[in-house]
């Protein structure tokens, strides 16, 4: 989930394609 506009997003993905943030792995 990304944690700026929390839309269900791939694990692997690198970066949001709903609001383009830059995602930081979490381990």
């Amino acid at each position: 989930q990304c944690p700026e506009c929390m839309s269900e997003i791939p694990v692997a993905a690198k970066r949001c394609p709903y609001c383009t943030s830059v995602l930081v792995p979490s381990d």
